[in-house]
């Protein structure tokens, strides 16, 4: 028997007012004020567990990229590492910047303790401190030729970016 299809109707009240108090409110505690201020410094304490845990998968993936024989299991695996050897290294990096930060801030607390007026670095001063620290950091490591050659390429494909590219000649 063929079964016939019936239209959805569904009767819509004018005269109904739609209420928020229905609605189920959700909160985000990351940009709602009832969660309070976020402390960096708290954060980093109570979440530093973390990080010991990820040291430790990252132990078990590197015995499991050992073992897999698997192309695509190994690709992946590959990959998951290079996310968290890169989140590392931007943690370690946002760690050195908030050290030169707060050693900034520690000498001027201390000037302005003695009388002068406070100074705030700019952007721009704190940058090149930063620089700074990554060279000595070089240094130590005896890899300077390395790093400055590096860095010389990198400006140098900067610099070239707003050039024009080469164009093909018509002979005919």
């Amino acid at each position: 028997m063929r079964r016939l299809s019936i239209a959805l109707v569904v009767k819509y009240n004018r005269f109904f007012v739609f209420s928020l108090m229905w609605l189920e409110v959700r909160r985000d505690p990351r940009f709602d004020d009832l969660s309070g201020k976020l402390n960096p410094d708290l954060f980093r304490k109570t979440y530093d567990f973390l990080a010991e845990r990820r040291a430790q998968d990252q132990k078990e993936l590197q015995k499991a990229l050992q073992k897999t024989k698997s192309h695509e299991h190994r690709e992946r695996i590959q990959s998951a590492l290079k996310s968290m050897a890169d989140r590392e290294r931007s943690e370690q990096q946002q760690e050195s910047t908030r050290q030169i930060r707060a050693e900034h801030r520690k000498e001027e607390r201390e000037r302005v303790a003695e009388g002068k007026k406070p100074f705030f670095l700019k952007k721009s001063a704190e940058k090149k401190i930063e620089l700074l620290h990554k060279y000595e950091e070089v240094q130590k490591t005896g890899r300077i030729d390395q790093a400055i050659g590096t860095r010389r390429k990198h400006t140098a494909t900067k610099g070239r970016r707003g050039l024009p590219s080469r164009r093909e000649h018509d002979d005919a």
